[in-house]
């Protein structure tokens, strides 16, 4: 009948058939380790995943989140993970925009880069050039192929990526030349010679 309760009849079979001696045993361990599943189990399924540069929301990475997981898992590790989950592109997005929070990641992931993430890297980092020149000269590093003046200089890119290559080029020399520091000269110069003055 509507609204009545189930027989004891009926509650019983709906429950798991065990022998005697299991169910005992399988509530003994309830009883000791069920309290701890119910506090551990949620705080495990909140955890970052290991490897990744996690954010709050577990959305695009961030150049926090980058840089901590370089310096945890080292360079080579999280540009590889970055690369494995296709968050690279956000990466060399904010290197290309000249964004100073991704720049300054540039000289810490050099020693992960391969050859796959170094010629984004080349790219982005090229440009970048006309917008902030003397940011991109700070993070050139002969020692790395991808950051190599003679690379990223060098217009690393077709024209789908840069459709006005003499524009581009005309303000990557003007944005070079207004670049005064001193310590900043000799690759300057390089890579106004590399452009074509």
């Amino acid at each position: 009948m509507i609204g009545q309760r189930p027989t004891s009849r009926f509650r019983e079979q709906s429950q798991p058939s065990l022998p005697k001696p299991a169910r005992i045993a399988h509530d003994n361990v309830m009883r000791k380790f069920g309290p701890i599943l119910c506090l551990t189990l949620p705080a495990l399924l909140a955890a970052p995943v290991q490897g990744r540069a996690a954010t709050p929301d577990a959305g695009d990475p961030t150049p926090a989140g980058v840089a901590a997981a370089i310096r945890t898992q080292g360079a080579a590790q999280a540009v590889g993970n970055l690369n494995d989950s296709n968050d690279f592109d956000t990466v060399t997005a904010g290197i290309a925009a000249a964004d100073p929070a991704w720049m300054a990641l540039v000289p810490q992931m050099a020693p992960g880069l391969d050859s796959d993430s170094g010629p984004q890297v080349t790219t982005a980092l090229a440009l970048a050039l006309p917008q902030d020149a003397r940011l991109v000269l700070r993070t050139l590093d002969a020692r790395y192929p991808a950051l190599d003046p003679q690379s990223v200089c060098a217009r690393p890119f077709g024209h789908d990526e840069v459709p006005d290559i003499k524009g581009y080029a005309r303000r990557a020399r003007a944005a070079l030349r207004r670049v005064r520091d001193t310590g900043l000269r000799g690759l300057r110069d390089r890579c106004l010679s590399v452009l074509g003055r």
